[in-house]
């Protein structure tokens, strides 16, 4: 568990020096989310045992336009402070649906943790910054996981937000296009580009 903690940081970094140097290489593709949030909740687990984890993804949900490392990773490090930031353990949950428009989907994490005071809303996603709570006492972490979530989905085309409330926990929100949506966007930018079909 620590080996991989410490390779998750790794990564992090890497990530966070070839996007600020814009050198980090995408590969944008479908990507089916149950599957891939599956597989990161079970590594979870056997890790938490106070903790429940649980997917509400509606069956046949369409896939996402999103590089699947890259997805794996943001999510990891939105369950991983859902975990962290909910001491007493309690659910955490990663749900998916489609936006109004029907073009995006909007992945949640959502834990019944701490939650974060509005006053530290604004520095959430900025390098380095952590809350700062006699409940956040022992609570490792960098700083900057956050900070790459925003900008890897930033450069997967997306936005993240969070909703939260003190003592009763937060949801983090990821909106990506989906794949169907983004594949007829390139099919008419193409159209655009060729006009004649040639």
């Amino acid at each position: 568990q620590e080996s991989e903690r410490l390779s998750n940081i790794v990564d992090d970094v890497l990530d966070l020096s070839r996007s600020e140097a814009g050198r980090l290489s995408l590969t944008l593709g479908p990507v089916a989310l149950e599957p891939l949030a599956a597989e990161l909740i079970a590594k979870f687990i056997p890790h938490h045992p106070t903790h429940s984890f649980s997917l509400r993804i509606p069956p046949g949900f369409p896939e996402i336009w999103a590089d699947a490392g890259k997805l794996t990773q943001t999510l990891y490090n939105l369950v991983d402070n859902a975990a962290k930031y909910s001491t007493q353990g309690g659910q955490v949950e990663i749900s998916a649906r489609e936006d109004e428009t029907g073009e995006k989907a909007i992945i949640g994490v959502a834990d019944r943790g701490m939650g974060i005071p509005e006053a530290e809303m604004s520095r959430l996603f900025t390098r380095f910054h952590r809350i700062l709570r006699p409940e956040t006492d022992g609570i490792r972490g960098t700083g900057l996981g956050l900070y790459i979530v925003k900008s890897l989905v930033e450069i997967m085309g997306g936005r993240v937000w969070v909703e939260s409330e003190v003592n009763r926990g937060s949801t983090f929100y990821v909106a990506l296009p989906l794949a169907e949506t983004a594949l007829k966007r390139k099919e008419s930018d193409a159209d655009k580009e060729n006009p004649t079909g040639r």
